[in-house]
């Protein structure tokens, strides 16, 4: 339908925009080349056939060595296999790249999972420090995430405020949408004056369940 058409086509970068990946390069003359590669690393990962995943990270460095990116897809590849050499990539990819966006993205998923929920907002905020501006996509992953380990804490303020951000940057995302009418507007545990919508917002929701 209309959102998921509008969310899959903010998940590819336009040619000349800055890279997801923090480079400083656009995207036509750094991880472009290597998406055919990439997107087949993730679907065969996906479907549980690791060497069929792994054959395509190869390609990837071939094509472009062992950059960030290819680093952190292939610690993605491995989160569906084995745990510890996942770990071990991603921090591989960290240490030598640190500012690299979805590996800050990956840390603040596994930090969250292992309730290490103060660490989690450091790495997703790392995250929204790096991802180029224009990447409207990933900041809202970003942003809807780093709002659920907000309100894990019973941050009620800050998980509103991110998940009201996320949705600015992708008003077609569902999740976020049912995020914040579940578990802000419509949770009686949440003050009453944070309960309330902004005009803005709420016209953002009413186009959206109206269209």
């Amino acid at each position: 339908d209309a959102d998921e058409i509008e969310s899959s086509r903010q998940s590819i970068p336009d040619a000349y925009s800055p890279c997801p990946c923090a480079s400083g390069e656009k995207y036509r003359f750094c991880c472009k080349p290597i998406f055919r590669e990439i997107m087949g690393a993730m679907v065969e990962a996906e479907n549980g056939r690791k060497h069929e995943a792994l054959k395509f990270i190869q390609e990837a460095k071939k094509r472009g060595g062992e950059t960030a990116e290819v680093l952190c897809r292939e610690a993605i590849v491995y989160s569906f296999f084995d745990k510890a050499e996942s770990d071990r990539l991603l921090n591989r990819c960290l240490e030598r790249f640190p500012n690299h966006p979805r590996a800050n993205y990956i840390m603040g998923i596994n930090l969250r999972e292992k309730e290490r929920f103060p660490e989690a907002i450091v790495s997703y905020k790392k995250a929204i420090e790096n991802y180029p501006k224009t990447d409207r996509y990933h900041l809202n992953e970003a942003y809807n995430n780093i709002g659920t380990v907000y309100y894990d804490l019973k941050n009620y303020k800050e998980a509103k405020e991110s998940w009201e951000q996320a949705l600015f940057l992708l008003p077609s995302d569902r999740l976020v949408k049912q995020n914040l009418l579940q578990f802000i507007y419509a949770n009686p545990a949440v003050p009453e004056k944070l309960r309330n919508m902004s005009p803005m917002v709420a016209r953002l929701l009413e186009k959206r369940t109206s269209s």
